[in-house]
């Protein structure tokens, strides 16, 4: 599990996600969209979110859109 850690720490550091990604997927998330079936377990905080990477965030957004 560290290996994957340390491998999306490294994707997250090469390729951030944007301020636009952090402002939707934070918008996402205050409409309870991640409570309502998403495909993708990803994080619900500011800071989770942030530290994700740019890919990462789009395909969080593409699941809760999906929601």
């Amino acid at each position: 599990m560290a290996i994957l850690k340390d491998a999306a720490t490294k994707q997250a550091d090469a390729d951030p996600i944007t301020d636009e990604q952090v402002k939707t997927v934070m918008g996402l998330l205050g409409q309870g969209r991640h409570e309502q079936g998403c495909w993708y377990d990803g994080p619900t905080t500011l800071e989770g979110v942030q530290a994700m990477s740019k890919p990462s965030a789009s395909t969080y957004i593409t699941a809760l859109l999906d929601a």
